[in-house]
């Protein structure tokens, strides 16, 4: 965890963002796959990276009521 889980969330969030933005305004085929592929890279790790944060905010009691949600 050399960078630090918020720090990594908050990456994988704004190139998720940013890679959404070009997505949008694209003009040829070749350029959207590629984005989509780096889209793709990015959101790969909200998933995980948001069970890591609920587990570390709530108490170890109340951890299976953070990740119900």
């Amino acid at each position: 965890m050399r960078f630090g889980t918020v720090r990594w969330f908050l990456l994988s969030i704004l190139g998720f963002g940013l890679f959404s933005y070009l997505c949008g305004i694209v003009q040829n085929l070749e350029s959207l796959i590629v984005f989509r592929v780096l889209q793709g890279l990015a959101d790969g790790s909200l998933m995980p990276l948001s069970q890591i944060l609920l587990m570390q905010i709530f108490p170890k009691e109340k951890a299976g009521v953070g990740l119900l949600d």
